[in-house]
Formats: C-alpha cells, structure tokens, sequence
C-alpha cells in the first residue's frame, strides 16, 4: 500500500470561462498531462468538490474557490484510464477505481493506493465497474464477482465470485442494500441473497428473478443498473423499461427504456434520477415520471442532484455540466480535443498536435479530428466541431505531419487521407489533391484518398510531400513552389519510389526519407539538383543501419542525422558526403561497450536546446547527451507521470524547454533544463521567483545566451554557484559550492556568451 500526500496544484491550461485557474509556468522537471476532458462519464461529490471522470482523464471543479483543477499521475495517483468512481461520506474516502482495476482513496488528504485485486491473478476479464457503499464498505461490481472493501481497516473483507448456473464465472454490473437482502445486476438478470446467516461465496444460496417473478427474458448485458428507492428496489432493463421490485414482484414502471440503454441510476431524497442514452428522467414516490428537458445536454452519463431543480451531469460529449433551472453551464479544463496524437511539430513558441493516423499496415484511422496549438499553456482546437462548414476548416481526415514555411510562414499539413493542405488561419486554406496536383491515390481500391505520410520545408520555402501512390505512378516525392506550380520527382531504377514516408531536409538540401515498411526499406537521400539518390540499408557499407525498418529521422544542431531503427540509433556524422564517399557507414554510438539502444524499436527522435538527444521507444522515453554516449534520464510510466510507454510522437518547444511527449495513452509534457535563445537575450526569465519557504525543485534561469558560462553570487558579491547553461537555461538546486542550501536572501545570476558579446544580469529572491 502506498500513500502520497495530496497537494492541490493548479496548472496553467485549465482557464475556462466562468470558472477560475491561476497560471503559472511549469517549473523545471514538472510533468503535465494533455489530454481532453469533455467525454465525461462519472461523478462524486467530496467536501465540497465535484469529482469528474472521463475517458480520457480527471478533474474536479472547486465550487468555494471556483476553480477547475486537473488530476493524474502528476498529483500522486497512481494509475490512468478510470472506470468509475465514488464518495462514501461516513469516512469521507473517495473512491476511484482504473479500467485495470488498479484502486485509489482519497482520505484525509492523502492519496492512498489498494491494488490487491489488480495484483491478483484471476482467469477472463478483469474490471471493475460499479461501487456502490453501506457501514463503511465499499460493495465492488466486478467483471468476475463482488468485493467488500472496508474502509476504515484499508483490506478486502470478502469476495463473491462465481455466482452463475452451475457456479461459472459471472459479470457483476451493479449492486444495492435493502433491509439484510444484498441485490445484484448481472450478464444473467438479477440476482438476490440474504447477508445474515447465508454462505454468500456459494452460488446455491442467490436467487435469480426470473419471468416467473415479473422481468423480462435475459437477453445479452440487459442488467446492468440497480438502485434502492423509497424502500424498493430499481433496476434498468436495458431496451425494455425501468423496473421496480416491491419485495414479492417485480414491474415495469412508466419510464420507458425502449430503444434505450441504461446508465446509471442515482436517488435524493424525493426522487430516483434515470440516466438513459437519451435523456435524463426522474421517478417520484408516487411512481410518477418526468423528464428533465435540460439545455446544453447531448450524452448524459452520470448524474449528481442537489435539488430537483440544480444537479450536475456527466456529458459524455459536453464534460461537466451543471444545470440550474433552464440555464446550463459547462466546466471543462482546457487541453486538446483528441487524444490520439500521431504527430508532434513545435517551431518557435508553438507546439502543434496533429490528430489521425494510420497503424502498422498502412491502413488510415479517417479521423476529422484536425490539430490543436499550444501557446502560452492554453490550448486552441481546429476542427469541424468548433469550425463547422467547410469555409471555416476543410473537411480533412488524418493529419499526420506538419511544417512552417520559413519565407511566408503559412502552415502546411501532411494529410494521410486528404493530400497537402495549405493553412493560413480559419477560412483561409487550400487542399491540394489529386485534383488539382499531382498527388494521386495510393492504391487503385483506396476511394481517392490522397496519401501523404511527410512534409518539410526548404530553406527558399518550397514545400516537399511524400506521397503513397500506385506501383507504376513512379512518383512518391513532390515539390510544391512559391509560385503555386509543382514538379514531380522520380527515382529511377529505386522499385520503393511510390511507398516513401517521413522527410527530412539537411544543410545541403538533401532529401532524407524513410522506406515504408514493405520491400527494400531503410533509407533514401535524394539530390534533386544532381537528380541523383542514395539507397541506405542495413549493409555495413551501404548504410549499415542496426535495424532495416527506420522510424524516425532528425537533424541535430551540428547537422548530423540521426536515424531511429527497430533496432537501435544510427548516426550519419558527414551528411555532405552522402553521394562521394562510395562506401557510407553510419555511426553507431555507443555506451557502456554496447550500441545505442541496441535491439529495441526507435519511435521518435528530437533535439533540445542543447543539442541533446531525445529519443521515444516502446519502453518509455531517454534523454542522452548530444553525442549519445551518456543517459542523463530515461522515463517510464513506473518512475514517472508518463502516460504510457509506448511513444508515439516527441517535439521540444525550445523557447520554455517543455518536451511534448505523444503516448499511446495520451499526451504528456516535462520542463526540461534546456533552452535556445533566439535573438537578443531576454535574462530575467527566472521561475520560481521569488523562492518562497518549503521549496524543493529546481530553479530555472532561461532566455540566457546559448551555452553562457554563469556566476550566481550574493549580494556581496561573494561567488555561491557556477555552471554553464544548456542552450540558454540554468538549473540550480538553491545549493552552493560546499553543497549546503542558501540562506534567505536575494542573488545575481551573471551570464556571458564565450565572445563577451552578450550579458545578463537576473535577480533571484530565496525565502527560507
């Protein structure tokens, strides 16, 4: 068991109108998650707080403070992906329960973790779907029985498992208490024993209703809600009607379920709430129904009443949503309005996060889902939800890549399914396709799908395009120019020309691209000026690449490309000899006596402000040095708030240091400690500051001159910390030379480029 303290902090992209986030930067080493919240799908109330759990994530809505407030990892919890959760209010503990039926409670302030069940080995699916509370025990409803949870002890006091005909394994959807009668809600109806004197791990000893007692035939999951009421029991009988047991019989009531599934069924003191895939109704005492016509409502998930009047909703398309009366008000933290990001491009202080894709057999996701900018930590959404009609955003699927033309800073968007698009802003866009250029299909069943897997940008802004295409088109690279015209550009004599995907483009104008993952593979550098190419493979003299598969391409600050393999790292150091030298050998690198990532699947690569190197794989993301001959950190989902392993996608918005991180479970952020200054030094970017009493992270000096030696002395003068900054950062642990912390006071960062020709001066306020 482990317990983490829980401390309430709030990050600087949950501003939303009518409700209030202070912001802040993130400080040097600070994890953040990115993910949407608007597919809500349960709720709780604890001291004051409105818990809400999507499908993507969590977040509570503080209604003293007003504020909106993101949770995960980050915070102390200790797992993603939330099933359901619960407030047992006896012992004020929160309740949440992981799709993986992983637990956390939240008491007294700590966050406190129970994963015996997820570390127990049981046969089938495992998972957790309902919670539902009596004498401080936290009643489970599990895809392979009923767990009792005490609350106050912190231990599974009972299981009841195999409770189907014949003692097979039997899903639990939902459970409730009435008198000394525990009632259940499973694959096979309703179930239904007494608690005192019965042997409940015994099959034998539940009853099972039947059409003899008033329901409906069992026909699939069509019992999976049930709820104590006014003295009776309810349950939802999906696609037929809401059903009330009167202890001898059970019948249909007036709320109709036709066409309908259930989820979820919450009571007040006058009312049963009846949340179907439709509407929102109430059942009163007298069996009297009414349905709640409540605005700004598309998918109700889950209810929490305050009144019959004032009750919070979980919107599975609109978030959070409390309704009062007629008027409605949303509460969604803000972030991306996707969670499958493919593709990551950061160019000066903006990340792009580009949503669609296509899996390992080149086969599209035909997403419409757009990209969303992060700037300044908010972020803004493009898509046709927020931009509906195809004047505002085109109706485009799949985007996959992007790049900023460096001489009319238009954007340009690699679309998987729908060609190059060309974006100057809302409204103002242009596809290009097989219909105007000449991109083609990618195979002769696709439906017109314009596959475009790459894009990058040349120093004179022409616009390059890989493009999947017909075997016998030839053409798989394309330029487009300043001027609007194309030219097309075969390989002769290469049989892969058509199946090209990402592009790089070097100091020399060398096209570096990958070889989709079918025939000859690799790598193809191409001289367009010479017309001339290069075919890199795993050979040792003709490429020697560790592994024939290349996921990923990047060009480093002192021009060597870099090559991620389903094998390992391969580093071409003189890029401009790729054509004379006969015999080409990349570099392996190399540490501790064995090759870089030897063996495992490279997914990503980028490039910090100082030069190091950021590489995803399947086991998390490393950070090396610029030569990749030392870890200075690998990060996991086990040791840190990374989302997942897998990496999907890496960029680092040089101007604040942040590493944007695509996950298979979602998209994280970390401050790193490197930066690139681009002009004239801003110096007195120092975060936190002033330091207040209690802190115990990094601080961070950025906007320096890059790579500037650094003095930290008091305000004597006297000398307390020197270093050089990586890129145009500094991070200093509040230490000094002798490794003791300093004292209260205020301190001068000095800071020189080696020529002298740059110089800054920040102050740094320390309270202990």
């Amino acid at each position: 068991m482990r317990i983490f303290a829980f401390l309430l902090f709030i990050f600087p992209f949950l501003v939303l109108p009518k409700a209030v986030a202070q912001t802040s930067s993130p400080a040097l080493g600070e994890w953040q998650v990115h993910v949407p919240h608007n597919r809500a799908k349960a709720i709780a109330e604890a001291e004051g707080k409105i818990y809400c759990a999507t499908e993507d994530g969590f977040f509570l809505y503080d209604k003293a403070y007003n504020q909106l407030q993101t949770l995960s990892k980050v915070n102390g919890f200790h797992d993603t992906g939330i099933s359901t959760l619960g407030y047992e209010p006896e012992t004020k503990t929160l309740l949440i329960a992981y799709e993986n039926t992983n637990i956390d409670l939240i008491q007294d302030g700590e966050i406190i973790n129970l994963n015996d069940i997820f570390r127990k080995d049981i046969p089938g699916e495992k998972q957790i779907y309902h919670v539902n509370f009596h004498n401080r025990v936290a009643y489970l409803a599990c895809s392979f029985g009923v767990v009792l949870l005490d609350l106050v002890k912190l231990e599974i006091k009972d299981t009841y498992s195999n409770l189907g005909p014949g003692g097979q394994a039997l899903s639990i959807y939902a459970s409730t208490l009435l008198n000394d009668s525990l009632y259940l809600a499973t694959a096979n109806g309703i179930l239904a024993a007494r608690i005192t004197g019965n042997n409940l791990l015994d099959y034998r000893n539940w009853r099972t209703f039947t059409s003899t007692d008033g329901l409906p035939a069992v026909t699939g999951h069509n019992s999976s809600t049930i709820a104590t009421f006014n003295n009776q029991i309810y349950a939802g009988i999906n696609t037929k009607a809401l059903y009330r047991y009167n202890g001898q019989h059970w019948a249909a009531t007036t709320i109709s379920l036709e066409n309908k599934v259930c989820y979820a069924l919450k009571t007040s003191p006058d009312y049963l709430w009846v949340i179907d895939s439709l509407q929102l109704q109430l059942l009163d005492k007298n069996n009297t129904a009414k349905v709640k016509n409540a605005p700004d409502l598309e998918q109700p998930r889950d209810v929490l009443p305050e009144t019959e009047n004032t009750y919070w909703v979980a919107d599975y398309q609109r978030g959070l949503v409390k309704v009062t009366g007629t008027q409605a008000e949303n509460f969604v933290p803000n972030g991306p309005a996707f969670n499958n990001t493919f593709g990551l491009y950061a160019q000066g202080k903006e990340v792009i996060a580009l949503s669609g894709g296509y899996n390992e057999r080149y086969e599209a996701y035909n997403l419409e889902t757009g990209f969303a900018v992060h700037q300044n930590g908010q972020w803004e959404n493009y898509n046709m939800q927020p931009l509906p009609g195809s004047g505002q955003f085109p109706a485009v699927q799949d985007l996959v890549g992007a790049v900023r033309n460096p001489v009319n800073q238009k954007l340009y968007f690699a679309s998987y399914s729908s060609g190059l698009i060309e974006w100057e802003g809302v409204s103002k866009f242009k596809i290009y396709d097989g219909g105007n250029s000449p991109l083609v299909s990618a195979l002769p069943n696709s439906k017109g799908y314009t596959r475009v897997p790459g894009v990058a940008a040349d120093a004179v802004g022409n616009i390059w395009v890989t493009n999947r295409s017909y075997p016998e088109n030839g053409f798989g690279l394309h330029q487009l120019r300043p001027d609007g015209t194309w030219q097309s550009f075969g390989l002769p004599g290469f049989a892969e020309s058509n199946n090209l995907e990402k592009i790089i483009i070097d100091a020399n104008g060398y096209k570096w691209m990958t070889v989709a993952r079918t025939g000859s593979r690799g790598l193809v550098v191409f001289d367009e000026q010479q017309n001339q190419y290069r075919h890199l493979t795993n050979s040792s003299q003709m490429g020697n690449l560790p592994g024939s598969n290349v996921y990923a391409l990047a060009l480093d600050k002192d021009g060597l490309v870099w090559a991620g393999t389903d094998k390992g790292i391969a580093v071409f150091d003189e890029p401009e000899q790729i054509f004379a030298n006969p015999n080409v050998a990349a570099v392996i690198p190399i540490i501790d006596g064995r090759p870089l990532l030897e063996n495992q699947i490279v997914t990503a690569i980028t490039v910090d402000g100082a030069n190091r190197k950021w590489i995803g794989t399947e086991t998390g993301v490393w950070l090396f040095s610029p030569d990749g001959d030392a870890v200075i950190a690998h990060f996991t989902s086990q040791n840190s708030p990374l989302l997942a392993n897998k990496i999907m996608a890496l960029a680092v918005n040089n101007s604040t240091g942040e590493v944007f991180i695509s996950t298979a479970a979602g998209l994280n952020s970390y401050r790193g400690t490197a930066t690139e200054t681009t002009g004239k030094p801003e110096c007195a970017l120092v975060y936190p500051n002033p330091v207040r009493p209690g802190y115990t992270g990094l601080v961070g000096i950025s906007g320096l001159p890059n790579n500037a030696q650094v003095k930290i002395t008091d305000i004597t003068g006297t000398l307390v910390f020197q270093t050089q900054a990586t890129g145009g950062t500094v991070a200093w642990d509040l230490k000094d030379l002798k490794g003791k912390r300093v004292k209260t006071g205020v301190y001068l960062a000095f800071s020189a480029n080696q020529a002298g020709s740059q110089a800054c001066i920040s102050k740094i306020a320390v309270v202990e």
